[in-house]
């Protein structure tokens, strides 16, 4: 996705939202087309850079201009053991979200993504940072939707349905 912004310039990015997306190819030579299409249309379009996790094993002579640190939680172990392996303080969350009835929703609905549009902001602002354009997310609802890769999971209470 090409992003243009008035503080980095333009840019290419992995699917947004995303922290770690292995590419989904079936060989080296798969993965080689695809990242030239994507270097070629970053050409095209001025980027300075394209910016994506995931794919070392494709890249093993390349060097990362960023490294990040990754975190894998064993599902197979059930709710019980994930949920005693918790943070006291994420258990109390936990707890409390139970408490009111909080029930998470999967969506993509406008007014769902005006709301998160809108917290999404808010957070932005707390760090610092000035809030994403609205375009950013009208482009993301409308090219991911269609893959079914553009759905929101919204927490809401279950009091005000």
């Amino acid at each position: 996705m090409g992003i243009d912004s008035a503080l980095t310039g333009k840019r290419g990015v992995c699917l947004p939202f995303t922290d770690y997306c292995e590419p989904v190819v079936s060989s080296a030579a798969q993965f080689q087309a695809m990242f030239a299409v994507a270097v070629d249309l970053g050409k095209r379009q001025c980027w300075k850079y394209l910016e994506f996790r995931g794919g070392e094993t494709f890249l093993e002579s390349e060097q990362p201009s960023e490294r990040h640190y990754g975190h894998t939680l064993d599902l197979t172990v059930g709710p019980n053991k994930i949920f005693a392996g918790l943070r006291d303080s994420n258990r109390r969350n936990i707890r409390k979200a139970e408490r009111e009835h909080i029930d998470v929703s999967i969506s993509a609905s406008p007014d769902t993504l005006k709301a998160f549009r809108r917290l999404n902001t808010l957070t932005r602002r707390d760090h610092g940072l000035p809030p994403s354009p609205v375009i950013f997310f009208n482009s993301f609802m409308t090219t991911s939707s269609r893959r079914i890769w553009g759905l929101l999971s919204w927490p809401r209470s279950l009091e005000f349905l």
